[in-house]
């Protein structure tokens, strides 16, 4: 049922025939038709008629909650004995920004000049400091940072990091892993190619970390550690409190076996999924496959939306949890997601490079929450913790972003005594990671002082 793929044979050179004959012939082609099925018969008015949603009842607030100062004491022990790891998803390309390389070495345009790996590097070593005691010794132990990045950005990732010098981390701790990619499909089916020999392939979605967590080694190396829990984060989140001690000792004392964190959404229409219980299990329902009718729903006591819990990527996970979804092969069983784009695909009848359609699977990380037996989650002041570089321009920018951040760090210097002389909004405030994770231990080095902006 491939012959397609053979439409241009005859125009190849006898080398060319050679890699597409070995490259075919590597390729599981008899798994590429079930995918395509399965997300293109996925019946979306027969789900939503067959589906009962519910607020989700286990929010608990970041803010409120009286077990926080408990949950934080928890989470820094368990940092403190390193029974924690993290895991980024980092294999987003910086292509909506016009930036040609992964996402994550993407600047924002600080005055620092850090990227989004550096930041959440040096985040990481200023947190595991802080959970060794009161004195924060810049060498504290760290607990293993495993960095997934799609095929073709895993050499330019790792290469990237080894030039900074891991920004100070132990590179024993930071382990490189790959996602799979999957083959991409025209809107009837069929295969498409990339160039004359290749096929147009693209991440198999963030939820491709369950198969990588096994074929990459992640849960043998978790073990070895002893690792208990693993905090899971999205790349472009220029806010991210990575390894947030509270959050994973949340989750630790709730016996969760999994957990995430949420945000009031700003609107009923905005481009988040949102947290809620689905037929009785808990589960993310994408902005894309939400009704409208649901998304405006309010609760008549409170008037508010009665599905705001907006998911923002950042989620924790038992490794016993995460052992039971790779025995299961969980995998297979998730849902696929289709993605439809525009991409410049080879057109093999005509052997020209066009704008094309392009059909792309996708399994979600948070698909896995329903099979959870406990399953928690905690809401978060966005302006303290979410800000995505999403867009070139207007919101989930990169102007907006640096303009929340710049808004935090100024609120920071205000609570730690001093005084900010210009408008955090136009003029950025800066604060390194590496002197304060969360707005602590500022009053020795700000107290009384006045700082003009830019800072």
């Amino acid at each position: 049922g491939h012959t397609y793929l053979f439409d241009h044979w005859d125009s190849l050179s006898e080398a060319e025939k050679k890699s597409l004959g070995a490259y075919l012939e590597s390729l599981p082609l008899d798994d590429v038709d079930p995918i395509f099925k399965r997300f293109s018969t996925y019946d979306t008015d027969g789900e939503v008629a067959h589906r009962e949603l519910t607020p989700i009842a286990t929010v608990r607030s970041r803010a409120t909650d009286p077990n926080r100062a408990k949950w934080e004491a928890t989470g820094n022990e368990l940092i403190r004995t390193r029974r924690v790891g993290m895991l980024l998803l980092g294999a987003g390309q910086g292509s909506r920004l016009g930036f040609p390389h992964p996402k994550g070495m993407y600047t924002a345009t600080l005055p620092s000049g850090r990227s989004l790996f550096q930041i959440q590097a040096e985040r990481l070593r200023r947190v595991c400091a802080l959970a060794g005691g009161s004195q924060p010794a810049a060498d504290a132990p760290c607990v293993p940072w495993y960095v997934m990045t799609n095929e073709d950005a895993a050499e330019s990732v790792q290469a990237y990091f080894e030039q900074h010098n891991y920004w100070g981390l132990d590179a024993s701790n930071v382990i490189f892993i790959k996602q799979r990619s999957q083959v991409c499909f025209s809107p009837s089916g069929r295969m498409l190619y990339a160039d004359k020999t290749r096929l147009f392939r693209a991440p198999n979605g963030n939820g491709g970390v369950y198969e990588a967590l096994v074929s990459e080694g992640v849960l043998a190396d978790m073990a070895r550690r002893g690792v208990e829990y693993l905090f899971v984060y999205g790349v472009d989140n220029l806010l991210i409190r990575v390894l947030d001690p509270l959050f994973l000792g949340f989750m630790d004392m709730e016996g969760a076996d999994a957990a995430c964190k949420v945000v009031p959404k700003a609107h009923a229409h905005e481009r988040v999924g949102v947290l809620v219980n689905k037929n009785g299990r808990p589960h993310v329902v994408e902005y894309s496959e939400i009704t409208k009718a649901e998304a405006e729903q309010t609760d008549p006591a409170t008037g508010k939306l009665m599905f705001s819990a907006g998911n923002i990527c950042i989620h924790g996970f038992s490794r016993s949890y995460l052992e039971q979804l790779a025995r299961d092969e969980v995998w297979k069983a998730m849902p696929l997601h289709v993605s439809k784009r525009k991409g410049k695909v080879y057109n093999s009848k005509t052997g020209q490079m066009e704008e094309s359609d392009v059909w792309k699977a996708e399994l979600f990380v948070f698909d896995v929450f329903s099979r959870a037996e406990r399953m928690v989650a905690l809401e978060v002041a966005r302006e303290e913790e979410f800000s995505p570089i999403k867009n070139g321009q207007g919101s989930d920018s990169p102007a907006t972003a640096r303009q929340h951040l710049s808004q935090l760090h100024a609120t920071w210097i205000e609570q730690a005594g001093g005084h900010i002389v210009g408008d955090p909004t136009v003029q950025v405030c800066e604060i390194s990671p590496l002197l304060s994770y969360a707005g602590e231990g500022l009053e020795a080095t700000v107290g009384g002082k006045q700082f003009t902006l830019p800072l």
